[in-house]
């Protein structure tokens, strides 16, 4: 029997199928074709992160990443800032927000920090103008990085002047 007389045979719900398992075969033989890849600083990515590491499967990490990881579980992030000490800190990709506001104090690393934002599988952004002042914004979705730092800019802009973006925090999910 021939390929389009079998075709013929399949129902129209049965090619689609087909065609959507080639597709997703191709593509999946072209990313393990790409072979592992480092991450960029950018991409703010930690290459292992000891939360999440007890819930990742031994192997070469491709599998076990934490992008197969965020698909399970809700990833905090959270931007810690003290006015006083002109010092601020960062966390991202906790599986709770108590943990990202802890680590987000720690890397502050002053009494007078204080926690201005957290987001829950999203990003985060703090923008600072010259007298101190701040503004904080969050959006929902990973790596929405853009919008998040536009409202903060705009937020910031209403209390200061000479806005600037000096941290932000995005979860894998």
């Amino acid at each position: 029997m021939r390929a389009n007389e079998l075709a013929g045979r399949l129902p129209r719900q049965g090619t689609v199928r087909l065609r959507m398992l080639a597709a997703m075969a191709v593509s999946i033989a072209a990313i393990f074709a790409m072979g592992p890849r480092e991450a960029s600083e950018d991409a703010r990515i930690p290459a292992t992160n000891p939360v999440l590491a007890p819930y990742q499967p031994a192997g070469d990490g491709f599998l076990g990443s934490e992008a197969s990881v965020s698909a399970y579980f809700d990833l905090y992030a959270a931007i810690a800032y003290s006015k006083e000490a002109h010092r601020w800190g960062d966390a991202y990709n906790f599986l709770t927000r108590q943990q990202a506001e802890a680590r987000a104090l720690e890397v502050c690393g002053d009494s007078h920090c204080r926690i201005i934002g957290w987001a829950r599988n999203g990003c985060c952004a703090l923008a600072i103008g010259d007298a101190g002042n701040y503004g904080f914004a969050y959006r929902y979705g990973a790596y929405d990085y853009s919008l998040a730092r536009s409202n903060a800019l705009t937020l910031c802009s209403k209390r200061d002047t000479n806005c600037r973006i000096v941290s932000w925090a995005c979860t894998n999910r």
